[in-house]
């Protein structure tokens, strides 16, 4: 009988030190889109409701582009496919649910928001 794993434990095929990192890399990635939409959201002049849509679309295309870029086969060197087969869940242990889960989606609000409003106020209102 194996031993139950808790909330803290990781399976032994994850590098910590590794999974720390992509989960750091992944949330530059979103701050960064987060800033893009926001500027973008600003120049084309969305307000209200229109706007907060505006981001959760583009949240939702950057973890599909992060999903499928980063976790795709088709980008990893042959050797590697060789000598692991099915290697897309080396890169999170949980792939869908930390890419598409409610915290991803409000990990970069503030700054869309910031940028958002410094962009329309810019253009718009000064």
């Amino acid at each position: 009988m194996a031993a139950p794993q808790t909330a803290l434990s990781v399976p032994e095929k994850y590098a910590l030190d590794k999974v720390a990192y992509n989960h750091d890399v992944l949330g530059r990635a979103r701050t960064f889109a987060s800033l893009l939409a926001g500027a973008v959201a600003g120049v084309l002049g969305l307000t209200g409701v229109a706007g907060f849509a505006f981001f959760i679309l583009c949240n939702v295309a950057t973890s599909a582009a992060v999903a499928h870029l980063c976790c795709n086969k088709a980008l990893l060197s042959a050797s590697a496919l060789a000598a692991g087969g099915d290697i897309t869940g080396q890169f999170f242990m949980g792939r869908r649910a930390e890419l598409f889960s409610f915290s991803a989606l409000t990990s970069g609000v503030l700054t869309f928001v910031l940028v958002w409003m410094i962009v329309y106020d810019g253009i718009y209102v000064f």
